[in-house]
């Protein structure tokens, strides 16, 4: 059985590639050693571009310290990367997931109007009174209710 590597040197496309993913796998090595353990799972090197390392933070507030840090992690990476000469720090959250609700509804939750609620109530009604759908068609309904208040 090949190796996950094996079978990328296999494909020309993909072996043209294992050169920059493997210093970006060093480089992002060496970040892990620099940095402080409170920040090292928050920042990773992105890229490679040119003699810039580009390096991504979790928030704005790691990317402040790693902006600090700025001088001893190029002194770093100039041990993997002889010609890097500059680092560029962007805030990029990791595995962030944006909320459908919100791309459907920028504003917030939608309203939902009294006689609305009043029908959720009546289908929840409808329903045994330990049903999970009925629970939820009630919270629903409650927030229709507010509004009628």
């Amino acid at each position: 059985m090949r190796s996950p590597e094996q079978l990328l040197a296999s494909s020309a496309v993909t072996a043209r590639l294992l050169p920059h993913a493997r210093l970006l796998g060093r480089l992002n090595q060496a970040l892990k050693k620099t940095l402080p353990s409170s920040l090292s799972n928050q920042a990773w090197v992105a890229n490679v571009r040119q003699q810039t390392v580009i390096v991504y933070a979790n928030n704005a507030a790691v990317a402040t310290k790693l902006r600090q840090l700025s001088g001893r992690l190029l002194d770093t990476f100039t041990q993997t990367l002889q010609d890097c000469n500059q680092i560029e720090i962007k805030v990029q959250p990791e595995n962030v997931i944006p909320s459908p609700l919100l791309r459907i509804f920028p504003e917030g939750k939608p309203e939902i109007s009294p006689a609305s609620a009043e029908k959720l109530l009546a289908s929840a009604r409808a329903m045994p009174e330990d049903s999970p759908l009925a629970a939820t068609l009630r919270r629903l309904a409650k927030r229709g209710l507010k509004q009628k208040n």
